[in-house]
């Protein structure tokens, strides 16, 4: 067994030649430029889903968390879901990540025909949906311009709860990068009813 002073030596030249590689933030940035890059609209096999990721836009939604509801721009995706698990389920909340930008909360979903709420899978069946994902400083996204934007599409494993045992589908890592254009032209009619929500 290495005596307490080496193993001390140890964590602390790997925490020296992180900081010098350009801190955690930049090791984690490398784990992500490690995934393979997958085109926009290209469907991705996630578990329980097969998601296409098109386009991204911003969208105003209301925001109820604080003490009084407020209207924040909010990160919206233009998506294709095909639910592949064997049984209904919720749709899971954090099926994307963002690579550059803080997310302040998880997804949710309309439908684009009627834009009516979409939270439940159905075996076999396809929705072209609206996806939306809180940030935490919403001037990162304008800031973006025209640019693409990076999603961390995340697979999801059926397997049984490392801590309570409930079998079900749990989160797992991100699988690929999708780098996709902006398209706000994608969310007209949406901002347009929730302008009309919103009056």
């Amino acid at each position: 067994m290495w005596p307490l002073a080496a193993v001390v030596g140890v964590l602390l030249a790997v925490i020296v030649a992180i900081g010098l590689a350009g801190g955690w933030a930049e090791a984690e940035g490398a784990r992500e430029r490690d995934l393979p890059e997958v085109a926009a609209g290209e469907g991705i096999d996630l578990g329980p889903v097969r998601l296409s990721l098109h386009s991204w836009g911003v969208v105003p939604l209301e925001d109820y968390r604080g003490e009084e509801p407020r209207v924040v721009a909010t990160l919206a995706i233009r998506a294709t879901v095909t639910t592949t698990a064997t049984e209904s389920m919720n749709l899971p909340t954090h099926l994307v990540h963002l690579a550059d930008v803080a997310e302040d909360g998880w997804l949710s979903a309309v439908r684009v025909e009627g834009l009516s709420r979409f939270s439940s899978l159905t075996p076999g069946v396809t929705e072209e949906v609206i996806l939306t994902l809180p940030v935490a400083d919403p001037a990162e996204l304008e800031a973006l311009g025209d640019d693409d934007l990076e999603l961390l599409p995340t697979a999801y494993e059926h397997a049984a709860h490392s801590l309570s045992g409930e079998l079900g589908w749990w989160e797992r890592d991100p699988i690929a990068v999708v780098a996709v254009p902006r398209d706000q032209s994608a969310f007209a009619a949406y901002v347009a009813a929730l302008a009309e929500r919103n009056a």
